[in-house]
Order: C-alpha cells, then structure tokens, then sequence
C-alpha cells in the first residue's frame, strides 16, 4: 500500500473515529439531558398529581363550605324572622306591662281612696260616739230634772205630743251646731 493511501486511509479512519466519538458523546450528552429531562417530567407529572389531588380536596371542601353557607343564611333567614316575632312580641309585652302598671296605679289609688274613707268613717264614728255620750249625760240631765212621777216611758219610734195641762218646766238647751242641724243629725 501506498503510504500516501494508508495517510489518506488513516486520516479518513481517524476522521470517522473522531466523528462517531463526537457523535458517541453528543447521544451520551443527549441521554444524560434526556435522563435529566425525564427526571424533571417525572418530577412534573408527580406534582401535578398531588395539585390535583390538592384541586380534588378544595373542591370537596368548597362543597362542604356551599353547604355550610346555605345552612348558616338559612339560619340568619330564621333569626330575622324571628327577631321580627320577637319585636311583636316584645310590643305585646310592653302593651300588658303598661297595662298592668295601668291597674296597679289605679288599686292604688282605690286602696288610698279606702283609707280615707276608711279614715273618714272612723271619724264620724268618732264624732257620733261623742253625740251619744252627749245625748246620754242630757237624758240623765233631763230625768234629774223632771220628778218621776212625771216622766212617761216612751216606745222606740212612738211619737208623743206633750200634755198642754202639764206644767212646764224649763230644760236645759240642747248643745247642736249648725252642721248637725243641716245634716239632718237632730236625732
């Protein structure tokens, strides 16, 4: 062989020696990335699972929230109803205390108006007890006066006209106010 061939031939086969090492290390670099590359999609595909897992929760969640909000408004639906009854309950309740406080005054008042009546008859029994006492201690005055042949034992509520041939004798005066008199208390 020809040494220029054998050059020739030596530089062709160090040329496609050097090619297919370069293209050895192009497809080892182009693994390696690849390995790396698959590692991140990997990496890609497990977090993407765990979101959507993640989503899958939220979403549970956010039922279980809906729920709980229509249950809640519908109890807030309720209390405004119903602070709505208790306002007409509590005007009814302050109806009947006003009502009530009404008849309290008002025995009150009655009780007071008793024991001034009350207070005003003790007084006249009073003033007619003192009358009888008066009338009494008179009628003894009266029968100390006349002599006892003369007097004449009288039936309660019989009227008796005075014998004009019977002497007179002067009685004492009768102590009456005016008041007495006009209130028909002459006895």
């Amino acid at each position: 062989m020809d040494v220029r061939l054998q050059n020739a031939y030596v530089e062709v086969l160090l040329g496609n020696f050097m090619e297919v090492v370069k293209q050895n290390l192009m497809f080892q670099a182009q693994i390696e990335v690849n390995k790396n590359s698959l590692q991140e999609a990997e990496d890609s595909v497990r977090r993407l699972k765990e979101v959507s897992d993640a989503n899958i929760n939220y979403q549970t969640q956010l039922v279980e929230k809906d729920k709980l909000i229509n249950q809640l408004t519908t109890e807030r639906d309720n209390l405004k109803s119903s602070s709505g009854n208790n306002d007409s309950l509590k005007q009814e309740k302050d109806r009947l205390q006003s009502a009530v406080n009404d008849y309290m005054r008002q025995l009150k008042e009655t009780q007071q108006d008793v024991l001034k009546v009350k207070s005003e008859s003790q007084d006249v029994l009073l003033q007619n007890n003192n009358r009888i006492e008066e009338l009494t201690k008179y009628v003894t005055r009266l029968e100390a006066v006349v002599p006892a042949n003369k007097l004449k034992r009288v039936k309660l509520g019989e009227v008796v006209q005075p014998d004009a041939s019977e002497g007179t004798v002067e009685l004492p005066s009768l102590p009456m106010s005016d008041e007495e008199v006009k209130s028909g208390g002459t006895f």
